[in-house]
This record gives structure tokens, C-alpha cells and sequence, in this order.
């Protein structure tokens, strides 16, 4: 925590920072207001003691002057016993306490210990809408060995300052991933912002990163802090960066480059530790091709990169999430649905997974409110369900899988016997087309397993 004194008596000054320093805390001191002013706007300081009688100005402008600046700031008046008086019109003006001279020790402390907590409150509530929450389980399942490497790069980075690049299709967890990290990191204790650069118009962008000055541009009525300064001390998440605007692309790798950020009608730089994580669902080499991405930008987000495997290539993972979605929907819905049923687990195997696990907890949440017991074809969508009939010699195919491999389990043919006349609403013409038999050898098998339809 950044505390500043503003007041003309070195003495005094000196005094207060010893104790400051002592408690923990780091002092700046500037003996004018001029000086202040630029201090305040470099340094970024958490909680400021001001003097009421300085050589360049009236401490009562002082502190209005100070509130336009940042309006939350907390600012602590040091007075005489002579100007008591102004110390509560200061109060009044927005002052968070005030101490008068001579100065003890245990009111300093507990008077700054309470404005640091109302500083931290009022962050929070900004803060609200972007709290981080624990990482959603079902984007860590899984038993494969892609996603298994992906957290163990994570247990590594995360302890680092490394700025990280997660790339990876919509849906496969870049998100709870960012999250992960923070929670897993020296930061966990400060905030997590998360801003979508993909959602915010091109002509905000810049003030909603970085912030502004009163008087900015027609509107700007105070300063505005911006998301790099309310993630101070943690990290922010830039989702889907590569839809960062040219303009804001040159004042994030000014930020990456010296760790400092320009408020629009700022002429100072301030100060600011935040890790950036970003993520993007394009590959940024191919948007540095395009030219729409700044290359410098790109190796300076590409510190330590991590690819995020999409379901289709994590085998048996969507099993492990089928069962684990199947029971959160049976709590959710108040069901008992015990299973998926063979043909879908083979039209899972089949399809690509466009929407990866997102696609997966929606698809099954469906199925176990349409479902009894057994989560069938016709509990799916239908964009699922005709992945089963693919084209073969201009045939219908029920299923890919090797004939061969199921030819003597009769319980298998069975099912899918029984499955195939459901999706055709026992039409037995076209339940026989989906099998890729004969509508006489339909009647044969229905006749020889003792089929009631």
C-alpha cells in the first residue's frame, strides 16, 4: 500500500514516513501541491495525508483539486488546533478523517488502517460485477493426456509474473483456465478482471482499459479509473484479445513494455502492477498474417502460451463430462436419469463437438429433461442425431462402427434395432434405411429377437 504526505514541514514528514515504513507501509512526500498533483497521478497512491496549510495552496482547493482527480481516494487531513474548523468543512468536502497536531502514533495507525479498509471496500464494489468465482469443475474433468498437461503447465505458470497467452477454440475452457491461474498465483488475494474486447465498442475501449481525466473529452465530468487500475496487485483477463482495435494495441504493449498506463488527457503515465492473462479462439499468428495484429504485441503477450485441446481430441473425456453433466442435470431437474444408451454414446464419438464442453452441458441438460431413465437419439438435437446418417453409396448408415465388432452382441443389435425405430417413429421402411438393411430383413430380426412395436 502506497501512502502519500502532502505537507511543507520536512520534520513532520519524516516523523510520519518513519512510521509509516514501520507498519508496512510505503511512503511518498512531497512538500507542494504542484508536486502532488504529479505524484498522484505516477504513483497511484491507496490513501493521502494532506496538510490544511501549504506554501501553494489553500488545503480546502487542495482537496477538491485531489477529488477530481480521484474521487476515491481517501485523503486524511493533518491541522492545527487554530483551523479545527476547517478541518470539518474538509470533511464535509468529501475528507475522509482528520488528525491534529501534535500527531500520536496509535490514531495515525488505526485512522489509516480504516481508510485502507474503505478504500478496499469501495474497489470491491466496483469490482462486483467481475468478481471471480471458483473455476466452473466440469472445464478441469478429464483423464486424457492433453488436458492433464494443460493444468500441469498451469501448476507451473501460475506461481509467475509471466504475462500468458491461452489459445483455443470457443467452449473449451479458456476462461475458467484464466481463472485457475489466479486463484493459483502470489496474486490470489487481489482482484481478477475479466473484460471481453470482443463486447466493447472500439471508440470505449481505450477509457474502459485505461481510464480518463476530468475533462477528457465532452462528458468526462471526473476521472474515471480504468480496468488496468481496478486490477491493480492481481491480474486482468483480456478474453478474446485479438479484437483489440489497432490504437488500443499500441497502449497495451506500452503497458507490457514498462508496466505503465495513459489515461485519455492524462500527460503523466501511471504506475501499475496487474498480470495479464489473454485469450483468443483465433490463432494470433494468423491475425499478425492479416496485419490486424501487432506483431510486437503478439511475442509480448506469448510469454508462455498454452493450448486448450477442443473435446474432440480428449477421447474418453466426454464420457467422464457426459456422466458428470448427467448428474448435475438430475439435481437441477429433480431427475433419475441413470445413463446414455449405446447409439449415443456412438454419435458422441461421431460428432465434431463445434461448441466443445459448453455444447456437451447444454446437449445433455436437454436430453435428461426429455429423457426417463435412459438418455436415447431422440432426447438429442437434432443436428446430433442425423450425424448417424451418414452418406455411404448413396445408402443411409445407422452407425460407423465396424459391423464385424458387434456382429455376435446381441443385446447391442438389439438396441439399435429399437432405437432406429424410434427415431423413425416406427416407420419400419425408413428404420430399416437407417440400419442399412432391407425392410424384409427388419421384419426378420424383429420376428427372431421377439421385437413388440
Amino acid at each position: 500500500m502506497i501512502v502519500l504526505i502532502i505537507d511543507d514541514d520536512i520534520n513532520l514528514c519524516n516523523i510520519l514516513s518513519e512510521i509509516l515504513e514501520k507498519t508496512g507501509y510505503t511512503s511518498i512526500i512531497s512538500n507542494n501541491f504542484e508536486d502532488a498533483v504529479n505524484k498522484i497521478k505516477k504513483e497511484n497512491p491507496d490513501v493521502i495525508f494532506l496538510d490544511l496549510n501549504l506554501p501553494d495552496k489553500n488545503g480546502l482547493n487542495a482537496l477538491k483539486e485531489i477529488k477530481n482527480i480521484c474521487e476515491e481516494l481517501p485523503v486524511i487531513i493533518i491541522t492545527g488546533y487554530a483551523t479545527v474548523e476547517n478541518a470539518v468543512e474538509a470533511m464535509k468536502m468529501g475528507a475522509f478523517d482528520y488528525l491534529v497536531k501534535p500527531l500520536d502514533k496509535e490514531k495515525i495507525t488505526l485512522t489509516l488502517q480504516k481508510a485502507i479498509n474503505m478504500r478496499m471496500i469501495k474497489k470491491e464494489l466496483h469490482l462486483l460485477k467481475n468478481k471471480i468465482e471458483t473455476p466452473s469443475e466440469e472445464f478441469l474433468i478429464g483423464k486424457d493426456k492433453k488436458i492433464m498437461e494443460v493444468l500441469s503447465l498451469v501448476k507451473k505458470v501460475a506461481p509467475t509474473n509471466l504475462t500468458v497467452l491461452l489459445q483455443g477454440e470457443s467452449g473449451v475452457g479458456k476462461g475458467e483456465i484464466a481463472k485457475l491461474i489466479h486463484r493459483t498465483s502470489n496474486r490470489k488475494e487481489g482482484p481478477f478482471i475479466v473484460v471481453d474486447c470482443g463486447s466493447i465498442p472500439d471508440t470505449l475501449i481505450e477509457s474502459e482499459l485505461f481510464g480518463y481525466e476530468k475533462g477528457a473529452f465532452t462528458g468526462a465530468e471526473k476521472r474515471k479509473e480504468g480496468m488496468f487500475e481496478l486490477a491493480n496487485n492481481g491480474t486482468i483477463f483480456l478474453d478474446e484479445v485479438s479484437n483489440l482495435p489497432y490504437s488500443a494495441q499500441a497502449k497495451l504493449l506500452r503497458f507490457l513494455q514498462d508496466k505503465e498506463i495513459q489515461p485519455l488527457g492524462s500527460q503523466k503515465p501511471i504506475k501499475v502492477d496487474v498480470r495479464v492473462i489473454a485469450a483468443s479462439n483465433i490463432p494470433l499468428e494468423e491475425k499478425v498474417k492479416t496485419g490486424s495484429f501487432r506483431e510486437d504485441l503478439f511475442h509480448r503477450l506469448n510469454e508462455f502460451m498454452i493450448y486448450i485441446p477442443p473435446l474432440r481430441e480428449r477421447g474418453e473425456d466426454v464420457f467422464i463430462l457426459t456422466d458428470y453433466f448427467i448428474k448435475q442435470a438430475n439435481k437441477e431437474f429433480n431427475k433419475n436419469v441413470k445413463s446414455i444408451s449405446f447409439s449415443v454414446k456412438e454419435l458422441f464419438k461421431m460428432y465434431s463437438w463445434p461448441g466443445n464442453i459448453r455444447e456437451l452441458r447444454n446437449v445433455i441438460r436437454r436430453a435428461v429433461l426429455l429423457a426417463d431413465d435412459v438418455i436415447y437419439p431422440e432426447h438429442l438435437a437434432q443436428s446430433i442425431q442425423l450425424i448417424s446418417f451418414s452418406k455411404d453409396n448413396n445408402k443411409h448408415t445407422f452407425c460407423k462402427k465396424d459391423e464385424n465388432s458387434i456382429r455376435n452382441k446381441k443385446d447391442d443389435e438389439i438396441q439399435k434395432i429399437k432405437e432406429a425405430l424410434i427415431i423413425a417413429k416406427y416407420n419400419k421402411k425408413k428404420a430399416a434405411k437407417l440400419l442399412g438393411i432391407t425392410r424384409q430383413a427388419l421384419y426378420y430380426k424383429l420376428k427372431k429377437y421377439k421385437i413388440d412395436i
